[in-house]
């Protein structure tokens, strides 16, 4: 069986995605920047409109995907009142200075979140080493990543793609195969 999973950022979208059967919601912000963290009043709005799962963006902020101490601490408390407020799942992703995934933060950010699902968002399309950040989501027990098989660096799409990786590898297939 196949999810359906719409990326939306209004009340009207998600009742209209539930309506026309969409299985899961991914809820963000300006998605003319990516997608960033939704309010808590539209995440409010949306849990009380919609009983299919909802998953929150956490980016504080668009550009890249490393963080200050102060732009993580907002990361926390947002990741604490979207739990709270009724998010499934959390949708995140941190990267080190080096392009590497932050494994500490996103640890911290994992645990933060216990009993939700957790996303590693398209940050991982700015990592130098596919193979090595698909090992470290797994390592870090994200149940689901949005693991592209189209690189944001053109050089890096035919490794990628050439690896014999299978889309039923993936964190994500994984769940939305059953």
């Amino acid at each position: 069986m196949i999810l359906l999973e719409v990326c939306l950022a209004s009340v009207e979208c998600a009742t209209a995605a539930a309506n026309a059967g969409a299985n899961r919601i991914e809820l963000n912000s300006t998605f003319a920047h990516g997608g960033l963290t939704p309010s808590q009043g539209l995440v409010t709005a949306v849990r009380r409109e919609v009983d299919i799962p909802i998953v929150v963006m956490i980016r504080p902020r668009p550009g890249d995907f490393t963080y200050s101490g102060r732009e993580f601490a907002v990361m926390e408390a947002d990741a604490d009142a979207l739990s709270t407020l009724g998010a499934d799942g959390l949708a995140l992703g941190i990267l080190t200075n080096e392009g590497h995934i932050d494994r500490r933060r996103t640890r911290a950010l994992i645990e933060r979140a216990s009993g939700t699902t957790i996303v590693f968002h398209r940050a991982f399309d700015e990592v130098p080493d596919p193979f090595e950040a698909l090992e470290q989501i797994i390592d870090h027990r994200a149940p689901r990543g949005q693991i592209p098989m189209r690189q944001t660096r053109p050089r890096s799409e035919p490794r990628l793609l050439r690896s014999g990786l299978e889309p039923s590898q993936t964190p994500h297939a994984r769940e939305t195969a059953s």
